[in-house]
C-alpha cells in the first residue's frame, strides 16, 4: 500500500476538487495496469499512454505519479484534470526500487523551487518552531529550520520562510498565535496585526 498511496497532508493551494477518474485511476496502480488519458492542459487536451505508479493526496487534491512518453520519464498529473480513462489490458511499468514517498518529495521540493515565492523574516518560539515543517511546502520547511538563529535569552529564534503568496503567509502564520511574530515585510506584519485585533474585539467580554 505504501509503495501505491502516499499522504502528503500539510498544507499548499489547498483546495478540494473534484475527481470522477480516481477510482479507475486506483484501480489501475493497484493492478500495475497500462492506461491511456485525456488530460487537461491549460492549452488544450492531450493524449497520453501512461504507466501509473502511484497516487499522491495533498491537501485536499490527488495527483498520479506515472511514467509517461517512449522515453520513460516519472511525471506528476494532477487528477482533478484527468477528463477521460481507458484501461489498456496491459501490465504496466514499474522502475525497480521505485520509492513513491522519495520521488513526491524530491518533484514537489523541485516543482516549488520553479514557483514565485515571497520571503518572510519571523521570530518563532522554540517549543513550536517544528511547526514550520506543517505549514511551509517541501524544501521551505527545511530551509527555515535550518537557517534558524539559536534561540536568545526568552527563547525566540529568528529566521525566514518562503512562502506561495502574501495572503498564503497570513493564512499559515496567524496559526501560530502569539508563539511567531512577523519582523518583515511591514505589510504582511500589519495585516496579520489587523487581523489579530479584530479576532481580539471579537473575543473581548462585554
Amino acid at each position: 500500500m505504501r509503495e501505491r498511496f502516499h499522504l502528503d497532508a500539510p498544507g499548499w493551494f489547498a483546495r478540494e476538487e473534484p475527481v470522477p477518474h480516481l477510482a479507475t485511476l486506483s484501480r489501475a496502480v493497484w493492478d500495475e495496469e497500462r492506461i491511456e488519458i485525456r488530460y487537461d492542459k491549460r492549452d488544450g487536451s492531450v493524449q497520453r499512454v501512461l504507466d501509473p505508479l502511484g497516487l499522491v493526496l495533498k491537501a485536499g487534491v490527488w495527483y498520479l505519479v506515472a511514467l509517461s512518453g517512449r522515453t520513460p520519464s516519472v511525471r506528476t498529473f494532477r487528477v482533478g484534470r484527468v477528463a477521460a480513462v481507458r484501461p489498456l489490458g496491459e501490465p504496466a511499468r514499474r522502475p525497480e526500487g521505485f520509492d513513491l514517498a522519495a520521488q513526491w518529495a524530491e518533484s514537489s521540493t523541485a516543482f516549488f523551487d520553479t514557483w514565485p515565492t515571497v520571503e518572510v523574516r519571523i521570530r518563532v518560539h522554540a517549543d513550536v518552531i517544528w511547526h514550520l515543517r506543517d505549514v511551509l511546502a517541501p524544501g521551505a520547511g527545511q530551509e527555515a529550520l535550518a537557517a534558524a538563529a539559536p534561540p536568545d535569552a526568552d527563547g525566540w529564534r529568528e529566521t525566514c520562510a518562503r512562502f506561495e503568496s502574501m495572503g498564503v503567509a497570513q493564512h499559515e502564520l496567524l496559526r501560530f498565535g502569539s508563539r511567531l511574530e512577523v519582523l518583515d515585510p511591514p505589510e504582511l506584519r500589519s495585516a496579520i496585526a489587523a487581523e489579530a485585533a479584530e479576532m481580539a474585539a471579537r473575543y473581548a467580554v462585554a
